[in-house]
């Protein structure tokens, strides 16, 4: 047993060397503001449950607020719907920490005395009814012959139910009940290992943070206290952790109050709490102020108890996944202890995204993302004009970054015009691909006609326009057009619309009579839904042979009647068998109806009257009937 206890602890402490303690993401200021207000606007509630985690996490309860809580206590306590147990707790833990003037009923204060010594039916309950003593009378709970008794009748309980929750109150009882409830801290392994895998990335329990919090919570609790090491992993404890940050939008009391506690258990845990990395700012970086700015903190925010010996990055291009930079140091930030600076300037890297890791000693994080910004310049800009059937241009023209077209260009129906330029990153004079690099024609009157320009094999763009081949994209208007470059992506700050010059096109009679017969684009006809047409019907004479087939037997029934006679001496004309009979009538004429011409919802809706007074006089009836029977056996 011991070699195996050696064993495990050894995993436990290659796992804690080896794994990644570090989580992305974090309670920032203003998440902590917003459950702070959650708390805030519970106070004014006049549920116990939301009233009761409101004010434990209320630093400074106003004076007015506290004074109407303390009065109002006893009558929100009579008339909550919660068991009984959950309302004592609440109404006892409100008025200890508020400090009420206002005391707790003798006959409540004696019926939880009561309950806290005898035989629980759950853990559920035992936990309330010790937490409740503790708020009336924490001495009581710290005898010792309490505790053993508690801890018998715990080790009952987890016998008869070790349900999830059941364990999860098991947990935080025990971590309060001594030797006597030290096995209890032997059941939680299993527990954890019950735990549900999210895309690899979280572990939550079944039913959700409030079970999640009260496992985590109360294992962290029992074996803390019962001096064994943390029943968690370093890989367990940052997927729990990223479960719990997940849940961080939480808008009850109750969620936000399980959600502070379950982080602030963890953080406690020293040699398993991960530490959060991530990007301080939103990741770009333009080319004036190429500074990467990373945050490393605790779960709320603060600053590390121990901060990292060293914090350094490494930088990959995610276009090819080559390191371009590696193990660079970082800088502490004057101005926030939780930010680490590395300063970009002189490395000439590419505009891009690169992902980012950082080592910061303990601590690792290899997911981040950013995206160096670049400036974008135009250069070598190549205007040819040539013959539609000709590769060698008649004219060509070469434009500096500032110049445009030294005159109106004349291009005829015959004719080709060309564009060639590159696009060169400003800071390392590198080749750029860029999202969007187009090439419009707009004229006078604001018709506009936009081009796709695309990179040849050497990455220069370029783009060709056979205007007679093209007249149908222009609807065969000559006339002069300005030609403009619109160049954009993402990941460059400079992006630029610039007018290159004046092109005057014209184009064939034949092309201006195909662009005046071809219709115009415009919206197309409405388009409504048709219900699918319904089948057609038999004939009327196979209807009406069905129907009289089906009402045959009705026919025979009404001829036997008249041979073997009707017995009506039992039939009563009170209103209670006119109404019954004459129900049973109006529903089959309903039925008749609603083959011949009512729909299911018309029919439902005079059905639901009609079988409501059917079903009340054929009660009464058949209650009619048991009576007359009973009287006439007794007679005999």
């Amino acid at each position: 047993m011991k070699r195996l206890t050696l064993i495990s602890t050894l995993l436990v402490f290659v796992t804690c060397v080896y794994a990644t303690r570090t989580v992305d993401n974090f309670l920032s200021k203003s998440d902590l503001q917003r459950l702070n207000q959650i708390f805030a606007d519970g106070l004014q509630s006049s549920d116990l449950q939301t009233l009761y985690y409101s004010v434990i996490n209320s630093k400074n309860v106003p004076a007015d607020i506290k004074s109407n809580l303390c009065k109002k206590l006893s009558a929100l306590h009579s008339e909550s719907k919660l068991n009984d147990f959950e309302k004592n707790y609440y109404y006892t833990g409100i008025s200890t920490t508020l400090a009420c003037s206002e005391k707790i009923p003798s006959e409540l204060v004696s019926q939880i005395k009561a309950s806290f010594n005898k035989d629980f039916a759950s853990t559920q309950e035992m936990f309330y009814a010790y937490y409740t003593q503790k708020f009336l009378d924490p001495a009581v709970v710290k005898e010792d012959a309490t505790k053993e008794t508690l801890a018998k009748k715990l080790l009952v309980l987890l016998k008869k139910d070790d349900s999830l929750q059941s364990l999860g109150y098991g947990f935080y009882i025990a971590g309060n009940l001594g030797p006597t409830a030290s096995s209890v801290a032997d059941r939680v392994e299993d527990a954890i290992a019950q735990a549900d895998e999210v895309d690899g990335k979280l572990l939550q329990f079944e039913g959700g943070l409030s079970i999640t919090s009260l496992i985590i919570n109360g294992a962290l609790r029992v074996t803390s206290f019962n001096n064994k090491p943390a029943p968690l992993t370093v890989e367990q404890a940052k997927k729990f952790t990223s479960y719990f940050l997940s849940r961080k939008s939480v808008t009850q009391a109750k969620g936000a109050s399980l959600l502070l506690e379950s982080l602030r258990y963890i953080i406690n845990e020293k040699k398993i709490s991960p530490a959060a990395i991530r990007v301080a700012d939103n990741g770009q970086l333009p080319p004036e102020d190429p500074v990467l700015r990373i945050r490393i903190c605790d779960l709320f925010g603060e600053p590390l108890e121990k901060k990292p010996a060293s914090v350094k990055v490494t930088f990959t291009s995610k276009s090819d996944n080559k390191k371009v930079l590696e193990a660079e140091s970082m800088v502490p930030s004057a101005s926030d202890a939780t930010v680490y600076k590395f300063d970009l300037k002189g490395k000439k890297l590419q505009k891009g995204t690169y992902k980012v890791e950082i080592d910061a000693t303990t601590y690792k994080q290899s997911n981040l993302l950013v995206n160096i910004l670049g400036k974008v310049k135009l250069d070598k800009i190549d205007v040819s004009i040539s013959e539609a059937d000709s590769q060698t241009p008649s004219k060509k023209v070469w434009l500096d970054k500032n110049s445009k077209f030294p005159e109106v260009f004349l291009l005829d129906h015959q004719q080709k015009f060309g564009l060639r330029f590159d696009l060169l990153d400003e800071q390392t004079n590198g080749i750029l691909t860029v999202h969007q690099a187009f090439v419009r024609f707009s004229d006078a009157s604001g018709d506009e006609i936009i081009f796709i320009a695309e990179q040849d094999v050497v990455k220069a763009y370029k783009f060709e326009l056979d205007v007679g081949a093209r007249a149908g994209d222009f609807a065969g208007k000559s006339g002069i057009y300005n030609v403009d470059l619109i160049i954009g992506d993402s990941s460059i700050v400079n992006s630029f619309v610039r007018n290159l010059g004046q092109v005057n096109l014209k184009f064939s009679l034949e092309s201006k009579k195909e662009s005046s017969t071809t219709p115009k684009r415009q919206a197309r006809p409405e388009i409504h839904h048709l219900f699918r047409e319904p089948e057609k019907r038999p004939p009327r004479f196979v209807s009406d042979l069905f129907t009289g087939l089906c009402l045959i037997p009705i026919l025979i029934l009404l001829i036997l009647w008249g041979r073997i006679g009707i017995n009506t001496s039992n039939f009563s004309f009170s209103l209670s068998a006119l109404g019954f009979h004459g129900g049973l009538g109006a529903i089959f004429s309903l039925f008749l109806c609603f083959w011949l011409k009512l729909n299911m919802f018309q029919t439902i809706q005079y059905l639901l009257g009609l079988s409501i007074i059917t079903f009340l006089c054929g009660n009464r009836v058949l209650r009619y009937i048991a009576s007359k029977r009973l009287e006439k056996s007794e007679k005999n």
